[in-house]
């Protein structure tokens, strides 16, 4: 998707969730959720569609030319939105809260590599 995440794991041990230093600057919510949740249940998949698309309206109507297809002498086909593909999308439905996308996705991979090691 074009972005890098660098994810750390740890073990903390704290007795509530209070005692922890939360910048909410920077963090909109914390909740917990026992790693066992996600190593005993599967998440749901879906798949979203993607599309390209090589210029776009703005708030005023005006067309913002992404890709000058024209100018650059490409196929008069890129000057229309065109398919890229699909793209998987994870969901683990919890009591706490739904966790989905790229989280999801690290929380899948993490059980993947503790799994691995049974």
């Amino acid at each position: 998707m074009g972005v890098t995440v660098d994810a750390f794991v740890g073990l903390i041990s704290i007795k509530s969730q209070e005692e922890l230093n939360i910048d909410k600057n920077e963090v909109e919510k914390v909740f917990l959720v026992p790693i066992d949740h996600f190593l005993k249940k599967k998440p749901e998949e879906y798949t979203v569609k993607l599309e390209v698309h090589p210029s776009y309206k703005d708030e005023n109507g005006k067309t913002i030319e992404l890709l000058p297809v024209q100018k650059l002498g490409l196929p008069e086909r890129y000057s229309k939105p065109w398919k890229n593909g699909f793209h998987r999308v994870l969901v683990y439905n919890s009591t706490e809260e739904v966790i989905w996308g790229i989280t999801a996705e690290i929380v899948f991979e993490l059980c993947r590599m503790i799994n691995s090691t049974k």
